[in-house]
Parts: structure tokens; C-alpha cells; sequence
């Protein structure tokens, strides 16, 4: 599953490179860039990109939760910050001109290990 998101992801990247996307140079935490980079991919608001993750995932988070996540008040799953950094490393390593190749290397050893399901 994560080889496939990794490669969406950095597809997702190229794109951004290409049409100079320009993101905004902030202080944000991981949740609130990856519903930035979501929002821009598909278009649609929080709650989509919400129920996007949740169908992906097999979960059934609200927004709620996630806005819980976003202040620190709750923290999520290793699989969600896993889903979560998958979508949002490539726009943060374009902001930083980062290639696609560094970006891949990077993403690839910030991700958690996925559990043993036996």
C-alpha cells in the first residue's frame, strides 16, 4: 500500500514542480498540511479530504477528530500519520526544492513500519 501511495505522491510532486505551484511559507504541523495539500489535489474541502482518508483507510473519523488531532489535544493512529505524511512530505519538499529522488528518500525513511497483521 505504501509504495503505491509513495509513487501518487511524488506523480503529485512533479505536478506541483512543474506548474509552480507557490505554497505559503508557515508554521503548520503535519495535519494542517496535509489537509492543504489534499484540498489543492482534489479540489474540495476539509470534510472531503476527511472522507477520502476514512474510505482509504478503512476509518471513521469526523472532522472534529481531526481539528482534535491538528491542536494536539488528541493524537492519531501510526497508520494515519503514516497516510497523512505520504500526502504531505511531497508538497513541503517542493516548497524546499527538494528533487524528486531526495524527496522519495526521504519520505520512504519517515514512514512508521507497518504493523504485523498475524
Amino acid at each position: 500500500m505504501y509504495n503505491e501511495l509513495i509513487e501518487e505522491k511524488l506523480a503529485w510532486h512533479r505536478i506541483c514542480v512543474g506548474t509552480l505551484v507557490v505554497w505559503e511559507n508557515s508554521m503548520s504541523n503535519l495535519i494542517e498540511n496535509f489537509l492543504k495539500a489534499e484540498r489543492a489535489k482534489i479540489g474540495g474541502r476539509n470534510a472531503d479530504v476527511i472522507r477520502k482518508m476514512n474510505e482509504t483507510l478503512d476509518t471513521k473519523y469526523q472532522q472534529g477528530r481531526v481539528n482534535e488531532w491538528s491542536i494536539g489535544k488528541k493524537k492519531p493512529s501510526p497508520e494515519v500519520i503514516s497516510y497523512m505524511m505520504i500526502r504531505a512530505l511531497p508538497m513541503i519538499l517542493s516548497e524546499a526544492n527538494i528533487s524528486v529522488a531526495k524527496s522519495l528518500q526521504i519520505i520512504e525513511s519517515c514512514l512508521l513500519p507497518e504493523a504485523d497483521e498475524s
